[in-house]
């Protein structure tokens, strides 16, 4: 009888034994097909993004008005801008251009600078602790499709500035071959879905700088 309670409790634990083995079986496909998903996904907007970045720079093509600012410009983008009108391109000179203000672009436009094209805000707003009020040197808002491109930015002065460009409900914005110096916070984002910053270069402001408790150099907050 002891023999028979033996074999069959054996017969029990080979049961048991080969169902777990069935069930972690059936499970790993499951597994390494959702692996297999998540990665074909991944690829897939890769792909998407890369064929974005192609057809970004073929929305722009040389028979569109170009306007040249030269360089020791003050307070002149915002006219360069008018002129070139939707779609079209302002190139910076190489060397420093001033704006005293926040300068706003809120259309199709191209800024690019030449190598060693300087942009300058000596007026910009310092850094400031939470909550900070946003002040931006650049404000792209309410554009689809904006381009700024090659050339470096700061305040000029021994000071710092706050923001340096903020991107409003401006979807498909791109910031490329950016320096950014100086400023609390780099670029910001705020309503700009497929944006796209490619090789630009943020540098943070000095320790001393109490006031700038937190910097970040790329935000996205909505987008």
């Amino acid at each position: 009888m002891r023999h028979l309670n033996l074999l069959f409790t054996l017969a029990l634990l080979i049961t048991l034994a080969s169902c777990t083995a069935l069930t972690n079986e059936a499970e790993l496909p499951n597994e390494e097909q959702r692996a297999q998903q998540y990665i074909d996904e991944s690829e897939a907007a890769v792909a998407e993004a890369e064929q974005e970045i192609l057809d970004f720079e073929k929305e722009w093509i040389s028979t569109r008005s170009t306007v040249v600012v030269p360089a020791g410009s003050v307070d002149a983008i915002a006219a360069a801008i008018a002129e070139a009108g939707h779609g079209g391109t302002v190139v910076l000179a190489s060397g420093e251009h001033t704006e005293n203000e926040t300068l706003v672009i809120s259309t199709q436009v191209k800024i690019e600078g030449e190598d060693g094209a300087t942009l300058l805000f000596p007026n910009a707003a310092p850094p400031a602790p939470i909550p900070v009020e946003i002040i931006p040197a650049i404000h792209v808002k309410d554009a689809t499709r904006a381009w700024l491109k090659g050339f470096s930015m700061s305040t000029g002065t021994e000071t710092a500035g706050r923001y340096a460009v903020l991107i409003q409900d401006a979807p498909r914005t791109r910031v490329e071959g950016l320096t950014i110096a100086g400023f609390q916070y780099g670029i910001f984002i705020d309503g700009g879905n497929r944006c796209q910053l490619l090789r630009n270069t943020l540098v943070g402001v000095a320790p001393e700088y109490q006031e700038a408790i937190i910097h970040w150099g790329i935000t996205n907050s909505t987008g």
